[in-house]
């Protein structure tokens, strides 16, 4: 029992490192965004598509912000909305545009 707490510990960990990041992006993000989005709104929604992306918690900060710049820019919401996802690829997290047809 003692090793399953320390293992869902550790799982939340880069979790947990991520808030921390994000907290400290929101300045930058919010001069990226369009006047009609909120920072706070596209880090909370960043942090639930890295909860829902587990393996982007294991890719650079840098490329995480990078991918959030790049969604911010574009005026789009990474999650569950279809706008676009943050995707992985090794160390490297990248906002993902998905393409309506």
């Amino acid at each position: 029992m003692n090793a399953t707490n320390t293992t869902s510990k550790n799982n939340k960990a880069p979790l947990r490192n991520s808030a921390a990041f994000m907290v400290k992006l929101k300045p930058q993000l919010a001069r990226a965004l369009p006047a009609h989005m909120n920072a706070d709104r596209m880090a909370r929604l960043a942090l639930t598509a890295l909860a829902r992306r587990p393996r982007c918690n294991q890719c650079s900060m840098n490329s995480i912000a990078r991918g959030n710049y790049d969604s911010a820019q574009l005026g789009l919401e990474p999650g569950i909305n279809g706008q676009g996802y943050l995707h992985s690829v090794k160390d490297t997290c990248t906002f993902v545009l998905v393409g309506k047809v």
